[in-house]
């Protein structure tokens, strides 16, 4: 699986990081950059999940909405750094699964 993020002028980044169902469920399609001039992560998470928390070393949390399974949170002067971990909520709120990154 892959995901395109395009400009106007077909510039722009993707995450290709994950093959298969079963890697999106582990988290192996997050990505960052700025493919519109915008930087961002983003990626994909499975069906049932609601909501994306970052968790950042010098950061507060901060929660991105997934929408058809597309998550996109806004990474103001590339200044938040590498997440530490994603935690995948449902629709209540509770975590579903954490994701950790060296």
């Amino acid at each position: 699986m892959c995901l395109l993020a395009l400009n106007r002028t077909g510039n722009g980044n993707g995450a290709c990081n994950g093959g298969s169902v079963s890697e999106m469920k582990s988290g192996h399609t997050l990505s960052g950059g700025a493919p519109t001039g915008v930087p961002v992560f983003y990626g994909l998470a499975p069906d049932g999940i609601h909501s994306v928390t970052f968790y950042f070393r010098r950061h507060d949390p901060l929660t991105a909405l997934v929408i058809s399974n597309v998550f996109i949170l806004h990474n103001p002067r590339q200044r938040l750094g590498t997440p530490k971990r994603l935690v995948w909520r449902d629709a209540s709120g509770a975590a579903v699964k954490t994701i950790a990154f060296p």
